[in-house]
């Protein structure tokens, strides 16, 4: 964290993040019902268990701009994704789409968010612009007023959303 004056801190940072895939060589009989993750039931699963090692890495920079009243937050992230999905399974396939072996994705963002606290209500204006490799752009603006009346808390917001796919999100499994 850099304190670049009494208003302004600017925070980079970077995160790697490598999950090692695995393969469960054990063939399950026909009509064999197998989760392959928390919310994924398989029916008649016939091919290996497997995951792709992937490997994350994201670049940070955000700042922070707070003076009086007025609180601007901003910044940009870039991610890398990559996924090795290893040997092809028996039948000549992989776990990703295309029947393609690896996957590299990126993702740039860039956001900013102004906050107005004012005596009759605090004013939120923001926005995050995402530009994935596979997925294309998407603008996500946010819009808010918030106001407390002694314990009653009442808001008023607008807003969009995007969630860049992670590589499990996009494999053919």
């Amino acid at each position: 964290e850099f304190k670049i004056s009494d208003e302004l801190t600017l925070t980079p940072s970077v995160y790697y993040r490598y999950n090692d895939g695995w393969i469960n060589e054990e063939k399950f009989l026909q009509g064999d019902t197998v989760r392959v993750n928390d919310s994924t039931l398989v029916e008649n699963y016939d091919l290996p268990l497997f995951t792709p090692f992937v490997v994350q890495k994201k670049y940070r920079l955000a700042g922070v701009y707070d003076k009086d009243e007025l609180n601007i937050s901003f910044g940009g992230n870039y991610t890398t994704d990559h996924a090795d999905g290893g040997d092809k399974r028996d039948d000549g396939s992989t776990s990703f789409y295309d029947n393609h072996q690896t996957l590299d994705f990126n993702n740039l963002s860039l956001f900013t968010q102004i906050l107005y606290q004012h005596e009759f209500a605090n004013f939120t204006i923001g926005a995050r612009y995402e530009n994935h490799s596979e997925y294309g752009s998407s603008f996500v603006p946010r819009f808010a007023v918030t106001k407390i009346f002694d314990d009653t808390h009442v808001k008023l917001l607008i807003s969009q959303s995007f969630r860049a796919p992670v590589v499990m999100n996009i494999s053919g499994d």
